[in-house]
């Protein structure tokens, strides 16, 4: 979107809306039981949170809920590009886990573990290299808003460039689905929050239509 097509919009300062950012990080598995698991991550995911957590072998897929017990930076790296970043250790610990989420989880251990026994154990076992997706809503507070994007606050740091899905909550009954991109992001000290601009980058033309009623109505 160029800056011609930005400026065609008016911008709207808002007080009361709100959202959720679908964020979602990539963690390594270290290990794993039918409880929990251990994994490694370059963000750090906090303890206490409930997060939802997806493994996946690049053909089988199980999706879970679990809480972090415990977190702790560990090291850093330097990635190939020679940038140094953390490395966070965390502790998980699954939640509400049904008979057939508990069986596809064990069938997945049993045929991703190094140590390959003659029977099942309900144990801990190392993964051999499996990756997992953590994801959690992360609420912000909409500061400005127009059909090409909006300012926010929120106490999630995101990276410029990054793209996720925003949830925007327009009433008790409707919400707006997109993805957008960071634009730009600024720490308020005083509040400790982060202050971020985000593109909007698929906002349907229906979804337009809703937001641009909505904000003639409202604002």
């Amino acid at each position: 979107m160029t800056n011609a097509d930005k400026r065609r919009y008016k911008r709207y300062d808002v007080n009361n809306m709100s959202g959720q950012i679908m964020y979602s990080v990539d963690a390594r598995i270290l290990n794993m039981s039918i409880d929990g698991m251990a994994v490694e991550t370059h963000h750090i995911v906090n303890v206490d949170r409930k997060y939802q957590i997806k493994l996946s072998n690049g053909v089988e897929a199980v999706e879970l809920k679990g809480v972090v017990v415990w977190s702790k930076l560990v090291r850093t790296e330097r990635l190939s590009t020679g940038d140094v970043v953390p490395v966070f250790k965390a502790g998980i610990k699954f939640e509400n886990l049904l008979t057939d989420k508990a069986k596809k989880l064990l069938e997945f251990i049993d045929k991703n573990r190094i140590l390959k026994l003659e029977h099942r154990l309900h144990g801990r076992f190392r993964i051999d290299s499996k990756t997992a997706k953590i994801g959690s809503p992360h609420d912000y507070q909409i500061k400005k808003i127009s059909l090409s994007g909006m300012l926010i606050e929120s106490d999630t740091m995101l990276d410029p460039g990054l793209e996720l899905e925003f949830i925007l909550n327009l009433n008790k009954n409707r919400q707006i689905k997109t993805r957008g991109r960071v634009v730009n992001i600024k720490k308020d000290d005083s509040r400790n929050t982060y202050l971020m601009g985000i593109e909007f980058i698929d906002l349907s033309d229906k979804d337009k239509a809703i937001l641009r009623d909505y904000l003639s109505r409202n604002c």
